[in-house]
């Protein structure tokens, strides 16, 4: 088999490469080093919102308080209030589930009321 350089050919002459690069001086990659940006996720807040909407369902009152906090946990993240809307979006939760639990119970209530008069009445 014919050798490397009878196919290539002599190499150039050392004139024709372009000369050799410098090492980076450290102030310029301390200066990289510090232009670098971390990035961080942060979760957004739960709001709740389906939910507060839910329960506007249930009980009117209890429900329009539930979706006011909703969208107040809504406005704090837009804005990068992370922990008020946490606590914002936590509230929102609760008077949903307390919107949830009066339907329960006062439709329990009536049930039975209308249930008791339904039973008078055929007696």
């Amino acid at each position: 088999p014919p050798l490397y350089a009878e196919i290539m050919g002599p190499p150039p002459p050392q004139g024709d490469y372009p000369p050799p690069q410098q090492a980076y001086p450290p102030q310029f990659l301390l200066q990289q080093a510090q232009a670098q940006q971390h990035n961080v996720v942060v979760q957004e807040p739960r709001t709740n919102l389906v939910i507060a909407w839910i329960s506007c369902l249930c009980c009117c009152l209890i429900g329009a308080a539930a979706v006011s906090k909703a969208y107040e946990a809504k406005e704090c993240y837009e804005r990068g209030d992370f922990e008020e809307g946490k606590r914002a979006g936590e509230e929102a939760l609760y008077w949903a589930i307390g919107s949830i639990i009066t339907q329960v119970v006062l439709g329990s209530l009536f049930g039975y009321a209308f249930y008791s008069v339904d039973q008078a009445n055929r007696k």
